[in-house]
């Protein structure tokens, strides 16, 4: 199967993907590096993907040669706001499964101080040790039931 027919009749140079270790692709053209790939295994056994390419053939070259090498299913992280990655992704098969929203949380004595005095809209900050503890528990507790009648917990993502 060509699972790239838009590069059949390509006046680009010839892309050329070679597998440098276990976990990485590097596509080069007859001078140059065009771009890298990488597979990471997290500790709950999911495989995340990432390529970082100067154009679309080597991108498509080397996802063409990852989704050939690794067993699937295969994940990866794409900002939404990148819709070129959403776009090369999907190319080759890929669709977003789920959303997540990242906060970055102040921990200077200064940003806290400022944070607490203007936090964003519908986030309340309250300061370490006086949070209650109650209503946490709640929280938790909905989470968990949240998650657990949806897709379970085996599908969150797991620190590195």
């Amino acid at each position: 199967m060509d699972m790239n027919p838009s590069l059949a009749g390509s006046t680009h140079p010839a892309v050329n993907v070679s597998r440098v270790s276990h976990t990485q692709w590097r596509a080069t053209d007859d001078t140059r590096v065009l771009g890298q790939a990488d597979a990471t295994e997290r500790p709950d056994g999911r495989i995340f993907i990432s390529i970082d390419a100067w154009n679309d053939i080597a991108f498509d070259h080397l996802a063409a040669a990852m989704l050939t090498d690794l067993q699937g299913p295969l994940h990866t992280i794409v900002d939404e706001s990148d819709s070129d990655l959403l776009v090369s992704w999907k190319r080759h098969g890929l669709v977003p499964r789920r959303r997540e929203l990242e906060f970055r949380v102040p921990t200077s004595h200064q940003a806290v101080r400022d944070a607490l005095a203007s936090p964003p809209a519908g986030i309340t900050l309250v300061p370490f040790g006086m949070a209650n503890e109650q209503q946490l528990d709640e929280l938790d507790c909905r989470i968990r039931r949240e998650v657990d009648a949806a897709s379970g917990w085996h599908t969150m993502p797991t620190a590195l």
